[in-house]
């Protein structure tokens, strides 16, 4: 039993294979394919069985955008897919304490209403149709939903 790492160089990408063998005898081997202009590829197999079809683990764009899931990664990190953590922090500056502020002027309920009516949300949430097309920052939308909570 032996330790083969290859670094296959063609036009089109870097190939990166891990077996732990030089044979079939000890199961599939995995491979990675870096592709300057396509991201990352995984995929396993064997000699004699054959290999899966390749699967894109990451895609960067050029204004440095990477992509786990998608080819068209629009933030710094898209994912297109669930992502579990511990924990997510996120940094949001002014925070909505200054409604506590003796200067601050609340909006009264019938002009929150009056609001409400006329554009079928609440003032400073945004709308569906606009967090369904750009998505929503959950900072921001921690931030209003506070504000509106303290005030």
């Amino acid at each position: 039993m032996g330790t083969s790492v290859g670094f296959t160089e063609t036009a089109y990408y870097t190939l990166l294979g891990l077996r732990g063998w030089i044979d079939d005898s000890s199961g599939p081997a995995h491979e990675l394919a870096f592709s300057g202009s396509k991201g990352i590829f995984y995929r396993t197999g064997t000699q004699a069985a054959g290999w899966t079809g390749w699967c894109r683990v990451l895609a960067e764009n050029t204004s440095g955008n990477v992509g786990i899931g998608t080819d068209t990664p629009k933030e710094k990190l898209s994912v297109n897919g669930n992502i579990r953590a511990h924990q997510v922090k996120v940094e949001v500056a002014n925070w909505p304490d200054y409604v506590f502020d003796p200067n601050y002027k609340m909006r009264s309920l019938e002009e929150t209403e009056r609001f409400i009516k006329q554009h079928g949300h609440l003032p400073e949430v945004p709308k569906a149709m606009e967090v369904e097309t750009d998505g929503i920052s959950l900072g921001e939308m921690n931030k209003i939903l506070l504000k509106k909570i303290e005030s």
